[in-house]
């Protein structure tokens, strides 16, 4: 049996041990305690508080991000977890210790007071369901892929311009696909490419697919009138060593994607909320599974709109003092998260009439691309908010509707504009 008297405790956390600091709910003494980083010795500590006080809970207070830290403390039901940004304990620390002076026992003792001072002004720590924390984990570690492969994408493309730039033309658009990766591993100099047959460079192309006959006649002349940049075998060998190791890690990456998207969309197509957030213009199998773990799936967890759009940090930040007003993009924020908006609400320009025609007006009035596709994101975020609490697909011919009377202007800019999917008009 759990009652409401509430302890509160302090977690500093370092590569090696946590500093504690514990505040007994009817002694104001903080008592302090330093324990090694295992979730054993944790453990340990929480089974003797647990003891002592086996009806009341703890409210744990500690500095994001800390996955580790939630992970343990979660397992204990009688714990209440507040993850907070590092800037408020900075903040908080700072308005009692103007020296400066910083230790890891001390901060453990803010956090705790923090946390007992004002619970009510913080955010406890409610977990997803295991399904969407999973994919959430997924749809991240994907993105981390995706990076990765950028990198050395671009990495592809500088060792490629300093020996053998024709191969940038040879190996398609798609410098990482399966058939630029089989092309580089067979001819790694154009040396060794023009010492085979033509016939054997077509029979790859055959294989691969690319049957254009622009194409191969194109590419065949390339290989004809090329000319290496240089013999010089100081030049060639480390730079076709360097090849093979990019080369070697573009397949597995290219695999670990693939995976990655099949694992989404599984978890994704299992979530009862997936046809709301999948029925957006632009959010495909990409970025629906992104925008279903970013807005997660307890309805109360938002007041509003408008605090989704804070919390994502697509709302800007205005600071304001007598005369002075300046509003400029907000910097604390979940990165990724935000990034998920920013990327489908350009995404959506080439799916919705009414997205491109508001892009097109932001653009007029003199505003950057980036901030116009916040801008976007920003009306985006209200819409996707609106449909999510009420459990209701978007659709684009009720919004439409109801654009014509709250905006006539932006409406009939978005009755003008035609999209690639959308079928030619029949000859009057």
């Amino acid at each position: 049996m759990i009652d409401n008297q509430i302890h509160h405790l302090g977690c500093d956390r370092s590569d090696y041990h946590l500093d504690l600091t514990l505040l007994e709910a009817a002694d104001e003494q903080p008592e302090h305690t330093k324990i090694p980083a295992r979730a054993a010795e944790l453990s340990g500590y929480l089974g003797q508080w647990r003891r002592r006080y086996p009806r009341h809970q703890l409210a744990v207070c500690f500095e994001q991000p800390a996955a580790n830290l939630i992970a343990m403390f979660s397992r204990f039901e009688f714990v209440i977890l507040y993850a907070i940004n590092p800037a408020t304990l900075a903040s908080y620390r700072d308005a009692f210790v103007t020296s400066g002076a910083k230790d890891d026992p001390s901060d453990s003792y803010w956090l705790a007071d923090l946390v007992r001072t004002h619970a009510d002004k913080l955010s406890a720590w409610n977990p997803h369901s295991p399904q969407l924390r999973r994919l959430a984990a997924l749809v991240q570690a994907r993105r981390e892929a995706v990076n990765l492969l950028t990198a050395h994408n671009n990495r592809l493309i500088s060792l490629l311009k300093s020996y053998y730039p024709e191969a940038l033309d040879l190996i398609g658009e798609n410098h990482t696909s399966m058939m630029a990766v089989d092309f580089l591993s067979r001819w790694p100099t154009l040396q060794q490419l023009k010492k085979s047959r033509w016939s054997s460079v077509l029979l790859f192309y055959r294989k691969h697919r690319c049957v254009r006959k622009s194409a191969l006649e194109r590419r065949r002349e390339l290989i004809e009138h090329a000319e290496p940049i240089s013999d010089d075998a100081a030049l060639l060998e480390p730079a076709v060593m360097h090849l093979e190791l990019i080369l070697g890690q573009i397949t597995p990456l290219t695999q670990a994607i693939d995976r990655y998207a099949q694992q989404i969309q599984a978890c994704f197509q299992q979530h009862p909320d997936h046809g709301i957030v999948a029925s957006f213009p632009g959010a495909g199998p990409v970025f629906a599974p992104r925008l279903l773990a970013a807005i997660g799936e307890h309805r109360d967890r938002f007041e509003d709109a408008s605090a989704l759009q804070c919390f994502s940090g697509i709302a800007p930040v205005m600071k304001r003092s007598g005369t002075m007003c300046r509003v400029k993009r907000r910097h604390a924020c979940p990165k990724f998260i935000r990034q998920s908006f920013h990327e489908w609400a350009s995404e959506s320009i080439r799916h919705c009439r009414w997205a491109r025609a508001f892009y097109a007006q932001q653009r007029l009035r003199g505003r950057r691309h980036h901030t116009s596709v916040r801008s976007l994101a920003f009306k985006w975020q209200r819409i996707l908010f609106r449909c999510w609490q009420s459990r209701v697909p978007y659709d684009d011919e009720t919004y439409m509707k109801a654009l014509q009377r709250s905006n006539p202007t932006l409406y009939q800019e978005a009755t003008q504009i035609r999209l690639p999917k959308d079928k030619p008009l029949a000859a009057a």
